[in-house]
């Protein structure tokens, strides 16, 4: 059932999932996103899977559940804010920035934001979003 709160889930995402609990799977898995064309990954807290981030296309896209502006965190965990709602989401983008980088955006993330703890679990799942039908 696609989740109103997570673009990830629902029509015109495949999907094969995981668990992560190390940072070497983590990293492995944006790799994976960053050279796979229309890639999407999504780590979903497994103590809390209302709350996820998602990396692909050089941007991050996460809840959000706090009321402030998200500039201080952005300052100290780096990416440029797209787009923010309070307590929903934030979009962060990217560029082309390594994995290494883009995986401890996300530990510090849910470490901090999420309050994931010093070593969060993440159910994974590296999707491809299809390309919409145009006669639909």
């Amino acid at each position: 059932m696609p989740d109103p709160d997570n673009p990830a889930s629902g029509p015109g995402v495949c999907t094969a999932s995981l668990f992560v609990w190390d940072q070497l799977t983590l990293l492995s898995i944006v790799r994976a996103a960053q050279s796979t064309p229309r890639a999407c990954a999504t780590f979903d807290l497994v103590a809390n899977p209302r709350q996820w981030i998602q990396f692909g296309g050089g941007q991050l896209n996460a809840c959000y559940p706090r009321q402030r502006h998200p500039s201080a965190l952005l300052y100290y965990l780096g990416g440029e804010l797209d787009s923010w709602q309070a307590g929903r989401y934030l979009t962060v983008q990217m560029g082309e920035k390594d994995p290494v980088c883009i995986a401890n955006w996300i530990l510090g993330y849910a470490r901090s934001v999420l309050e994931g703890g010093p070593a969060p679990i993440f159910s994974a799942s590296l999707g491809r979003l299809r390309a919409p039908n145009p006669m639909a």
